[in-house]
């Protein structure tokens, strides 16, 4: 009888337990309508671009001292730059795409050619050619993008760059990093100095192949 007793408290307070906690539930993560409605308001409020304009300010700060301080004569130096929410602003584009869509939609918004310039890039560019360091582009737009993408460039106000580099056609990781990595690998096999890699994404830093990375803001989308 004792016996019996002690299960049925047993049962009563496991019962109650659960009534009172109620299932175990997952962490929800952020709701994703709330958050792209903080990305807007970061860019809108002038945020965005102020935390970029800061992270170009300390590239070519760090650009400046190292052309000042070290022995480079004789080196073939250079700097990379990627391309979009790097040298170029595409954010209309993410909005209009609601910041989602394929690549294809992606690609077909870029192909409109009417990227902005970020101001403070275009400056960090004309500082290294008026110091003879070499600019090249690395940018995961695909085959058959060159033509549009010098196009914008030079209607944004880049010109007489050292080299444009595109991902293949036939490229078909998951990542960019590697295609990127190798492009870079390129240059320095070219004998250059990469003293400086800049870009939005972290794929287009990691990999080596550049003496300083520099990684801008973008809370848009993620290409890994």
């Amino acid at each position: 009888m004792k016996d019996l007793m002690k299960k049925t408290i047993i049962i009563i307070f496991f019962t109650m337990g659960l009534f009172i906690c109620g299932p175990v539930l997952a962490k929800e993560p952020q709701n994703l309508g709330l958050l792209k409605l903080k990305v807007i308001k970061y860019h809108d409020s002038g945020e965005y671009l102020r935390d970029i304009n800061k992270a170009v300010a300390n590239a070519e700060r760090y650009l400046a001292r190292t052309l000042a301080t070290k022995n480079l004569a004789g080196k073939k130096l250079a700097i990379v730059l990627d391309i979009d929410d790097t040298t170029l602003l595409e954010y209309k584009h993410w909005l209009e795409l609601n910041f989602g869509g394929t690549y294809e939609q992606m690609n077909n918004a870029t192909a409109a050619a009417d990227g902005e310039a970020i101001l403070s890039t275009l400056h960090l560019y004309n500082f290294a050619k008026q110091h003879q360091v070499a600019v090249f582009f690395i940018t995961g737009r695909r085959d058959g993008s060159e033509a549009y993408t010098e196009k914008n460039l030079k209607n944004a106000g880049f010109a007489n760059w050292d080299g444009l580099f595109v991902r293949p056609a036939a490229d078909h990781e998951k990542t960019v990093t590697v295609y990127k990595t190798n492009a870079r690998k390129k240059l320095v096999d070219q004998g250059y100095d990469i003293l400086l890699n800049m870009g939005d994404q972290y794929s287009d830093l990691i990999g080596g192949y550049a003496d300083k990375t520099i990684k801008l803001p973008n809370p848009y989308y993620y290409i890994p």
